[in-house]
């Protein structure tokens, strides 16, 4: 569970380099909130009922986007998104290591676990 988080919610959200004009906003946009929910993470490692709570509430607030996000990283090859993740390949490798411990601690928490369904959810 170390990096597989990471690399789930990753594939889904980040939708590589497309064609569009709006591929980099895309793709920065989806680490962007792939290093909030790190945080979240790495912040409340001590508490699994908070971190549970607090990731709750940012993929509900957040549910659009991210649905938004999927949906545009369908069309994409996956020579498109590895290309994408071997660029950004440092900061994935940080978010992992930041959220490695709080989950770990937290894997077997009802609330962390909503949480992770709702952000792999398809």
């Amino acid at each position: 569970m170390k990096h597989a988080f990471v690399l789930v919610v990753a594939l889904a959200l980040i939708p590589g380099r497309r064609v569009h004009a709006d591929a980099n906003s895309d793709g920065e946009q989806a680490l962007v909130m792939m290093e909030e929910i790190s945080s979240i993470v790495d912040t409340n490692k001590d508490n699994c009922d908070v971190m549970g709570d607090k990731l709750n509430t940012y993929m509900n607030k957040n549910a659009e986007k991210m649905k938004q996000l999927k949906a545009a990283g369908k069309t994409v090859s996956e020579e498109q998104k590895k290309a994408f993740l071997e660029k950004n390949k440092d900061r994935m490798k940080a978010m992992s290591e930041k959220m490695r411990v709080g989950l770990q601690k937290c894997a077997n928490n009802a609330k962390v676990s909503a949480a992770m369904k709702k952000a792999n959810a398809k």
